[in-house]
């Protein structure tokens, strides 16, 4: 690739970032994922959207794990730079959980509101 090319996608990622976190709530901060490293938000009722993203495209899942039986629900479990899921399920009281699955380590961030 060239440089100029690898400085857009470098400055449009950095730019991505900043605009979600104006917006959200960062619950796993930018850092570097490893296999099986997770996050987790407070439990509250008004979590709508829910997002796992990454330089590059790695495993990754994004749920929301309601406080009455501990399920999951929304579950989006795919291979992207930007994984995310919608509440859906009602009034139910919920966090928001991210995994990374992917067996290369990658920066990233899981943030929603």
């Amino acid at each position: 690739m060239s440089r100029k090319l690898l400085l857009c996608i470098a400055a449009l990622c950095a730019l991505v970032f900043a605009a979600a976190a104006l917006a959200t709530t960062t619950y796993g901060p930018l850092q570097t994922w490893t296999t099986g490293a997770n996050a987790s938000s407070a439990y509250n009722g008004s979590w709508s959207v829910n997002i796992f993203a990454t330089y590059g495209a790695y495993a990754t899942t994004v749920t929301y794990i309601d406080n009455d039986g501990y399920h999951w629900h929304d579950t989006s479990a795919i291979t992207s730079s930007f994984n995310q899921t919608y509440w859906t399920d009602g009034s139910l009281t919920r966090k928001m959980y991210c995994l990374y699955r992917d067996q290369f380590s990658t920066t990233g961030s899981c943030y929603g509101n």
